[in-house]
């Protein structure tokens, strides 16, 4: 089920969304993409705990995320 947020990054002025990793590369859980289609969205709970457990400083893999409201 989705829920209304998601996690946002930002890179030279492109808005980055966090998504689950694959088809090519699984070696994460997740990975950024330029495209909304496919963001991890859910509570702002669930939007919490995927920071707390991938994020080190408020960055993954470099780039910043924050809880957005879709």
């Amino acid at each position: 089920m989705k829920g209304q947020y998601y996690v946002l990054g930002n890179i030279e002025g492109i808005p980055l969304y966090l998504k689950p990793s694959g088809p090519i590369d699984f070696s994460q859980d997740y990975e950024w993409s330029e495209s909304p289609e496919n963001r991890v969205e859910g509570t702002f709970e669930e939007m919490c705990e995927i920071l707390d457990e991938y994020f080190v400083h408020g960055e993954f893999n470099s780039i910043s995320g924050i809880i957005s409201r879709g």
